[in-house]
């Protein structure tokens, strides 16, 4: 499990075994160490306690890195809702296309035209945010 989650992350991943030395196995995870594991009567017992607690790391990490991603996301969104209201009350600006999607990476996506006093298309802008 720890090896298929930091392979789909990107992650690499590295075991000493020092089982021979001090009973133990150590995990890095991108060279920094992420578990430590120790049994001085079987060596499968040790790789197994420093894998467990390598993976717990791995699952807390990247748990705070997509709520921090999230967050950004949620931010951006509310600032171009609130951007986008505020150009229509101005009667500047004329949206012909708003999607915000959630599964988007790039967070929503916008057609608008600029529009003149008399409702003349001035300049046509696309854009992804």
């Amino acid at each position: 499990m720890l090896y298929e989650t930091c392979q789909n992350h990107k992650l690499k991943v590295r075991v000493v075994d020092m089982w021979s030395h001090d009973g133990s196995f150590e995990v890095f995870i991108d060279n920094q160490l992420s578990g430590k594991g120790m049994c001085h009567v079987k060596k499968e017992i040790a790789l197994n306690r420093a894998a467990n607690k390598a993976y717990n790391e791995v699952i807390r990490i990247l748990s705070v890195r997509n709520m921090k991603i999230a967050n950004k996301l949620a931010l951006e969104r509310e600032l171009f809702v609130s951007i986008y209201f505020a150009l229509i009350a101005s009667r500047q600006f004329w949206f012909s296309k708003v999607d915000l999607q959630t599964h988007n990476p790039h967070g929503f996506k916008f057609h608008c035209f600029y529009l003149s006093k008399d409702r003349r298309i001035l300049k046509s802008l696309c854009g992804a945010h």
